[in-house]
């Protein structure tokens, strides 16, 4: 859900930003991390983590080169990269967590 937020915020950002001669790509960016969002919910719990870390790790380099397109303000980016960092270790402490079930013995499918 909170990548969905975020790159709804892409979108927000990008039309607010928006300039008749400028390309407006964060509408796309925005549209396809929302469905690689929903396309996670759908997918097996450790692919579903990988793909979520990539995801967010790839959209916080996406709002960087918005920040020195002078669509995005500095603090907006520093903000994110530490909620990036946030949620990066939270999946990695899931990931970790999942293969110490595993280790034992425990089936992930049960979770």
């Amino acid at each position: 859900m909170i990548l969905a937020f975020l790159s709804g915020a892409v979108w927000g950002m990008t039309i607010s930003g928006a300039k008749p001669d400028k390309s407006t790509n964060g509408l796309t960016v925005g549209i396809v991390f929302s469905l690689v969002a929903v396309a996670s919910l759908m997918m097996p719990l450790p692919y579903s983590l990988y793909l979520l870390i990539v995801a967010f790790v790839v959209l916080l380099i996406l709002e960087v080169v918005l920040m020195f397109k002078g669509i995005y303000p500095f603090w907006y980016t520093l903000m994110r990269a530490a909620l990036t960092a946030v949620v990066v270790i939270c999946h990695l402490f899931v990931l970790y967590w999942l293969n110490d079930l595993t280790t034992f013995g425990m089936p992930v499918d049960h979770i």
